[in-house]
Parts: structure tokens; sequence; C-alpha cells
């Protein structure tokens, strides 16, 4: 099935909105880390998190029990590669057509009014639903980031 969306990486590379395999986020990872010459440590940690949170995605994308990221990742991710949170959650094929629906520009301008505290609130309310979904659906999360 094919959605009536599309998303650019912030590189030009246009991707159509399809049922989004769970490796889609881990290849586009692995692209832009060769892209720019980096391993996917060195990688991890310019975007500010632990060195293996680019290589847990990696290998968590080939098992079903596997790493996920969380919104804080993503968004770190996103500053570093210079795309949206949005374009990664779509990858991770957790971006829902209701929240497509809505209006994702309109919740992140939401998001960044919000003091510092706020967004970090927000961002922990966000993965607590998260946790309470894989939860729901007998998933198991990998807390490691």
């Amino acid at each position: 099935m094919v959605l009536a969306y599309a998303y650019t990486d912030g590189g030009g590379v246009s991707v159509q909105d399809k049922d989004v395999d769970s490796g889609a986020l881990a290849r586009w990872l692995i692209q832009r880390c060769r892209a720019r010459n980096l391993s996917w440590a060195k990688a991890s940690e310019l975007a500010g998190l632990h060195r293996d949170v680019i290589s847990a995605i990696i290998a968590g994308a080939k098992r079903p029990d596997g790493y996920r990221p969380n919104i804080e990742v993503c968004t770190k991710l996103a500053e570093f590669f210079g795309v949206t949170p949005e374009f990664l959650l779509h990858l991770d094929g957790r971006l829902s057509k209701r929240l497509k629906d809505v209006g994702v520009e309109e919740i992140v301008a939401r998001y960044r009014t919000l003091s510092a505290d706020y967004q970090e609130l927000l961002l922990e309310f966000a993965d607590a639903l998260y946790c309470l979904q894989l939860d729901s659906a007998g998933e198991r999360l990998d807390s490691k980031t």
C-alpha cells in the first residue's frame, strides 16, 4: 500500500511513504555515515549520543526484539544529519498516518516554544507512552541509548 505522503531527507533525496520495512532506518544510517566517511561510533558521538547507538540501531533492525531509538535519540540524530525527527520516525515505521494528518510541523513548532524543562517532560511522557504500547503488544524495549 502506498500512501499519499512523500518526504525529503534533507539531502534532496525523496522518499515515498510505503510499507516501511524494519531495516529502512538502518540502511539510511549506513548510507549517511559512509557519505560522511564516519564510523558508526564517531557519528553517534558527534550526534551527542553513546558511541554504540547507531551500531545498536543497525544490529537491531535484524531482530524483531532489537533496539529501536526513542524520541530523544531520533531528535539528536536528526539534528546531526540535518533532517527532521519526523523523517527518522517515518523510516523506523513509527510515524502513524494520524500523526501525519495532524501536522507534525505544528507539533514540532509547539514543542520548540516550550521551556527546556517542559520539553524534557514531554519527551519522557512520549517515551512512557511508547513503553506502554510495547508492553501491551508484548514486545521488549531495549533501554540502551
